[in-house]
């Protein structure tokens, strides 16, 4: 404006006032045009910086939801604390509200392993007087260890082998406890800590180790619970398992298992066997029990409620399906029977189904559906 007014005062005589006018108007305009500008490129600043932090915290979202409904995720990075130092920087300027991250099991704390976790595939030994797999590991060095068919994670002092077999649970000497879990026999002095999975949904559950060694058992206290694993201090380990107090109705990750079985002697498949089981209860072993069969890998994940009802609708062509109900009890023992069995050869043209699992309780809410070729 200063300048405005100086140049204002070189006009004079007549007609002065009205170019002393004109002059303070036309550099008020341009004001007006740079103020303008300054606001709408500020402006679209701001929605820039929105959107990238929308699209962030969306992306670090999406990557801790994917995280904990991944197995053994526990060992992937915890970009919590990354997200929430910038969110600090961005809430202040930003207009999108930027909440700080947590995960939703408030006692389950993410696990951080300071150096690389290795996940191993075990050697599975197995031999016609051996009726349950075993699985060998070898470690070559101290450090993590995970079992790919397991999820079971070591810490070891120390290079050395590791036998794992599924054992059966002996609920006589359990009292008030219940397994939450499949009992593990474990062989290797070099092991350190013990991290065993779990499919808890609800921070709610307290989980204790139970530890069998001379006949005896031991309830040991975990150091923490993640979101998918259960950290113990056993040196030595022999008999080990996961338990909780009493019976519990809360609902628990699991899993629905299809195997297609043959025929007779024949080709053609003649029953569809169903599984629902919890998700720590590992695949191979269901598999080891069905030879012979096929199994179907398809999208298996859900979430029931030990001691609800639950019914398989099998969608076809021309009609629909519908098997009796089943109680889901979330067992744990290391023989396994089908939940669900349908008859293929009562079907005519079964070559696709669409399976969908109804919580009975609920309305007959669907809590996993998925489509079957069986032809």
């Amino acid at each position: 404006m200063h300048v405005s007014y100086t140049n204002a005062s070189m006009y004079t005589g007549k007609g002065s006032l009205q170019r002393m006018k004109d002059e303070l108007h036309l550099n008020i305009k341009r004001a007006n045009v740079f103020w303008k500008a300054k606001k709408d490129m500020m402006d679209g600043l701001t929605k820039l910086k929105d959107h990238m932090v929308m699209h962030l915290k969306y992306n670090i979202e999406e990557s801790i939801r994917m995280s904990l409904h991944t197995p053994n995720s526990s060992f992937l990075p915890d970009v919590t604390e990354d997200y929430n130092k910038i969110r600090e920087l961005m809430v202040c300027s930003s207009t999108i509200p930027v909440a700080t991250i947590w995960y939703p099991h408030t006692e389950f704390q993410c696990q951080t392993v300071e150096g690389q976790t290795n996940v191993q595939e075990p050697r599975i030994i197995t031999s016609q007087h051996i009726r349950r797999p075993t699985y060998r590991l070898q470690f070559p060095e101290a450090g993590l260890f995970q079992c790919g068919l397991t999820g079971l994670v070591f810490e070891m002092a120390g290079k050395g082998d590791v036998c794992v077999k599924m054992s059966q649970w002996d609920t006589s000497v359990l009292g008030s406890m219940t397994p939450a879990g499949p009992l593990f026999s474990i062989s290797c002095p070099a092991v350190l800590q013990l991290h065993l999975p779990h499919c808890m949904c609800d921070d709610e559950e307290v989980l204790s180790v139970a530890h069998f060694t001379g006949g005896t058992m031991e309830i040991v206290k975990p150091l923490k619970t993640t979101a998918s694993h259960v950290v113990v201090n056993i040196p030595n380990p022999s008999l080990v398992g996961l338990i909780r107090c009493g019976l519990s109705t809360l609902p628990v990750q699991s899993r629905v298992l299809l195997f297609l079985c043959p025929q007779g002697n024949t080709n053609q498949n003649g029953m569809l066997n169903v599984f629902l089981l919890p998700k720590n209860v590992p695949t191979f072993e269901v598999i080891d029990q069905q030879k012979g069969s096929t199994f179907i890998q398809t999208s298996s994940e859900c979430t029931l409620s030990p001691g609800r009802k639950y019914g398989l609708c099998c969608e076809l062509v021309d009609y629909n399906l519908h098997l009796k109900s089943r109680t889901f009890h979330g067992d744990f023992s290391p023989n396994f029977l089908p939940t669900f069995q349908v008859n293929l050869e009562c079907i005519s043209d079964a070559k696709n189904m669409n399976l969908t699992l109804l919580d009975r309780e609920t309305n007959d809410q669907k809590v996993w559906e998925c489509v079957v070729q069986t032809g």
